[in-house]
């Protein structure tokens, strides 16, 4: 992520800019923010098919800071992501096969 933008469209409703991203972290973000019961809508896109950036879209359910709703996100992401290695790790090593870490 090498710059993330703020725009409010209109009350909660806001729209960020990633630049450095694509539709790894764009569906991952649009995931995870569906799930939060303080969004009501959320979705990205890319900005253009030769550019790493995206719009991210979210809708806010109630007054609350878009920019830790999207942090949140991120975190949940992330823990995640450790889960999922820390499973694959460990099914690696029951089977006998060495994993550095």
């Amino acid at each position: 992520m090498e710059k993330v933008e703020l725009k409010k469209i209109s009350d909660r409703e806001y729209e960020f800019v990633i630049t450095g991203e694509d539709h790894t972290l764009g569906s991952l973000l649009q995931h995870y923010l569906l799930e939060d019961e303080r969004v009501i809508n959320a979705y990205y896109s890319p900005i253009h098919p030769l550019e790493e950036s995206i719009r991210v879209y979210m809708k806010l359910a109630v007054d609350e800071d878009p920019v830790k709703v999207l942090e949140d996100a991120l975190k949940r992401i992330i823990e995640d992501a450790r889960d999922v290695r820390e499973k694959i790790t460990e099914a690696l090593r029951k089977a006998g096969i060495e994993v550095e870490e």
